[in-house]
């Protein structure tokens, strides 16, 4: 009955800003690294994981389209003035609008996406109401939402404006002992 498998897209929205310090700027392909490091480990995330990049600077754009896990390559990164995440946040519920499958009486359709949002500092554009229609379904899909995990590359005191109704948020620490998968569960079983 089912042509093709459901699919968990997972979307990875990377700050290219050029005023973070060069080992933030290194944590966010790090810390991406571990996160598909980490989906590899899992045999179902292998099977159904379609990854895909976005970066935003000044403005967004798509760097990779959505890849197989399996045949993911991290991209190499190129830093830019600003950091337009509420462009980069549209562009993800455009993509996720266009490629996330819906059910039908023949198909479950995809499982929820889920999006990790690396950052490294204060937005310079407006974010927040896209962030909450990201995060609670402002899709025109009968999927929830999608999960936006917010992965802050540096301290706490510095992630405030982060703080908000797209949680959870998490730094690379965390990220890093505890992994990505909690963040998964549920969405593949």
């Amino acid at each position: 009955m089912e042509d093709d498998p459901r699919r968990l897209p997972v979307y990875f929205l990377l700050d290219t800003s050029e005023s973070m310090a060069s080992e933030v700027f290194v944590a966010v392909t790090e810390a991406m690294a571990a996160i598909v490091g980490q989906m590899k480990q899992d045999p179902m995330a292998l099977e159904t994981a379609s990854l895909s990049v976005i970066t935003f600077d000044r403005t967004a754009s798509r760097l990779v389209m959505p890849t197989d896990l399996a045949q993911f390559h991290q991209p190499k990164l190129k830093r830019g003035p600003g950091r337009a995440l509420g462009e980069a946040l549209h562009l993800c519920l455009d993509c996720i609008r266009r490629e996330v499958r819906r059910p039908t009486p023949k198909r479950r359709g995809d499982w929820e996406p889920i999006c990790f949002l690396l950052i490294g500092g204060e937005p310079t554009d407006n974010w927040h109401e896209i962030a909450r229609e990201l995060h609670f379904g402002g899709y025109e899909t009968t999927i929830r939402s999608a999960v936006l995990v917010v992965v802050c590359l540096r301290t706490s005191g510095k992630r405030k404006h982060l703080q908000g109704s797209h949680r959870p948020i998490t730094s690379s620490r965390t990220l890093a002992e505890r992994g990505c998968r909690r963040f998964m569960e549920g969405r593949l079983r």
